[in-house]
C-alpha cells in the first residue's frame, strides 16, 4: 500500500480523535463516549476509503492524468520500468512512485504505463544512453 496514504489515513484519525477530545474537554464529559464512537468511527471509515483510493490510483501505473482533448489527447505522468525488465522476454517492471524516474507523456489517452510502444520507447530510450555513456 501506498505511505503517503497510510500517513493520509493517519493524520485524518489523529486530527478526528484530537478534536472530539478537545469537544468533550470543553463539556467536561470523558474523551470516547458511546455517542462518539460511530462519529469516530466514520471518519477513520473515510479516512481508510481515501487511502484504498491512493493505492487502486498507483495500481493503475499512472500518477496523474489530465485530459487536454477529450477521449483523444492527454497529459500523463508514471513511472519508468525497470531497466532490467526491459529486456527481451522480461515482463515490464514499474518503478517505485517514490522514484524521481518518471515518464512525462503526451499521447492518447489509452496509453497503458507497460504497454507495448512504452516498452520499446523505454528500450531506445536506454540503448540511447548506453551508446552516450560508451561513445569516448
Amino acid at each position: 500500500m501506498d505511505p503517503a496514504g497510510i500517513n493520509r489515513g493517519i493524520i485524518i484519525y489523529s486530527c478526528s480523535a484530537r478534536v472530539l477530545r478537545e469537544r468533550n474537554q470543553t463539556k467536561g464529559v470523558r474523551t470516547l463516549t458511546k455517542g462518539n464512537a460511530p462519529l469516530l468511527s466514520a471518519i477513520l471509515f473515510i479516512g481508510l476509503f481515501g487511502v484504498a483510493g491512493t493505492a487502486r490510483a498507483y495500481y493503475d501505473g499512472i500518477l496523474s492524468k489530465q485530459e487536454l482533448t477529450p477521449d483523444s489527447y492527454c497529459h500523463m505522468k508514471f513511472p519508468a520500468m525497470h531497466r532490467r525488465s526491459l529486456a527481451v522476454g522480461n515482463e515490464p517492471e514499474l518503478k517505485s512512485e517514490n522514484k524521481d524516474d518518471v515518464i512525462d507523456f503526451y499521447g492518447p489517452c489509452d496509453e497503458s504505463p507497460s504497454g507495448k510502444d512504452q516498452v520499446q520507447e523505454q528500450r531506445l530510450e536506454e540503448e540511447h544512453r548506453f551508446f552516450e555513456s560508451h561513445a569516448d
